[in-house]
Parts: structure tokens; sequence; C-alpha cells
């Protein structure tokens, strides 16, 4: 048998065996050494505004970026930290690039009003949705103020560029499954074991947390 037939098999006996939608992914992080992503980082102070020709961009420093993954994806208990995250990768390049995202004069106008908001997951999702590669320049353009308050959760939203994401190399495919074999199996086990265990601690927890919100 193959290592794609054997990889395949152990995990379609994992979720017969463990129902549960708590799972270890330590293998998605090995697949992810020494892959850097194109992109910006959207945050408070490091974009601005542009028009040109009747549309509206959202400019921010081109970034390298580095993906990673939580150990422990757990959609009962640990709700709040599920998704990927990435990193800025300092590189040698004193000369800094800005990508132009393409927004639309709605979003645009809300942004320059002194009594606007935006949250900048909001923002992304819009940019990420029009799926239109950002430009590298912007000649002929013109700068306008932002002036609308901006929520950033988690201090900064990630915006890739689709058009260059790198390719998992033939190693890294290689070591995230023998790491899924050995590593994530027995340990989304036992975690599922400890569930029952855990929940009251994090139960409790959560509550103590809620009431000192509203004190």
């Amino acid at each position: 048998m193959g290592m794609k037939p054997l990889y395949q098999a152990i995990a379609a006996a994992v979720a017969l065996l463990i129902p549960s939608c708590a799972y270890m992914q330590t293998h998605k992080n090995v697949e992810e050494l020494g892959k850097v992503y194109q992109g910006s980082l959207l945050e408070k102070g490091g974009m601005s505004l542009h028009s040109r020709g009747g549309q509206w961009y959202i400019g921010a420093p081109a970034t390298k970026l580095q993906k990673r993954y939580p150990i422990i994806h757990d959609s009962v208990l640990l709700t709040g930290d599920n998704e990927p995250t990435y990193r800025a990768v300092s590189s040698g390049n004193t000369q800094q690039q800005t990508y132009y995202f393409p927004i639309s004069s709605g979003t645009a106008t809300c942004l320059m009003r002194d009594d606007g908001y935006a949250n900048l997951a909001d923002l992304a999702e819009e940019i990420r949705s029009s799926r239109t590669a950002p430009l590298s320049a912007l000649p002929g353009s013109t700068r306008h103020a932002i002036r609308a308050q901006l929520h950033a959760p988690k201090g900064s939203v990630p915006l890739i560029n689709e058009q260059n994401v790198p390719r998992t190399g033939l190693v890294n495919q290689a070591l995230s499954k023998v790491d899924f074999a050995l590593v994530d199996i027995p340990g989304t086990i036992v975690y599922n074991v400890a569930i029952p265990f855990m929940a009251p601690f994090v139960f409790f927890s959560d509550f103590t947390d809620e009431a000192s919100d509203f004190q």
C-alpha cells in the first residue's frame, strides 16, 4: 500500500473513531515550513486611501508572511482560537513596496467620514471577495485622508496575494504525513479523552471572564 492510500485510510479511521470537532493539526504547520506568502497586513495607521479614474483603492505595505495553525482545532471548548494566523517575516530589502487593493465607492466614502466606522476584518473580506489582484503601483492617483474610526481585531488583518501562493514541497508533504500518523492521531485521541475532564475548568474560566466584563 502506498503512502497516499495509507494516509487516507488512517484519516478515515480517525474520523470514524472520533466524531468530535476537536483534533490536533501539527501536520499542517509541517506543511508550512519554509513557505512565505506575499501580501499585506491591514493595520490602523498603516494603510492609505487612493482614487484613480473613478476606482478606489486601499494601499498597504507589501509584506512577506508565514502561516501558522493552532496546534489544537477545537470548536467545542477553544472556540476563539481556531483560525490560522499570519506573521510578518523581516527581510533585508529596505525599499518598501505598497499593494493597492480595489474597494467600493461606498466603503471609500465611509472611510473618509468623521463619523464613519470600519471593521478591518470586514474590509479585508470585501477585498478578498472581489478576487481582483492588487496593483503594485498606482501612478496618477489621488490620496485621501482616512477619518473613520477603525477597529482591528487582533491588531491586524492579513491580505494574501492569491496570484502568488507558494506550493508545498514534496519533502514537506512526506514529513506532514509522518507527523499526522505519529503525532496528530495519538494526540487527537488523548485530547478527546481529556475533554470531559477539561470542560468544567474551561466553562468556569469563561464564566469568570464574562463576569469580570460586567464589573
